[in-house]
């Protein structure tokens, strides 16, 4: 398929767009790396952190205390170039964000199960969801 993005390549680890403040982190993601992106606005701020799977001293920092994590969490199991969720779980207790929504589910991830058995401010993300901080 032709690219339907303008790609840029980011230009250090912050930018703003508008007035929202964004800033970057490297991420690892099995042999290359991806990037996950802190938005900060008016006060409130939302973390999306997907195809990683270690959480580095410089992701803990970027992500810790947000409004919102939006959070890999590919499976139960370990993979190689994602988070699972007994991993994504410590690390949301570990960084303390009032909501996390886990992101990337694989369909071993029951969505009632998954409900029933989460901490309160953890909850599966679904298509089409909206979320007001």
């Amino acid at each position: 398929y032709m690219p339907i993005v303008d790609a840029r390549e980011l230009a250090g680890d912050a930018l703003t767009i508008g007035d929202i403040a964004i800033t970057c982190v490297d991420m690892p993601h099995g042999p290359i790396w991806s990037t996950g992106f802190r938005f900060e606005h008016d006060g409130k701020s939302a973390g999306y952190a997907t195809d990683f799977h270690d959480i580095t001293p410089e992701m803990a920092s970027l992500f810790r205390g947000l409004d919102l994590w939006v959070v890999d969490a590919l499976r139960e199991a370990p993979h190689p170039t994602h988070s699972h969720l007994a991993q994504t779980l410590d690390a949301i207790e570990r960084l303390e964000p009032a909501q996390a929504l886990l992101t990337h589910m694989d369909q071993s991830m029951d969505y009632d199960r998954l409900c029933a058995t989460l901490p309160r401010h953890v909850r599966p993300a679904h298509d089409g969801q909206s979320i007001i901080l």
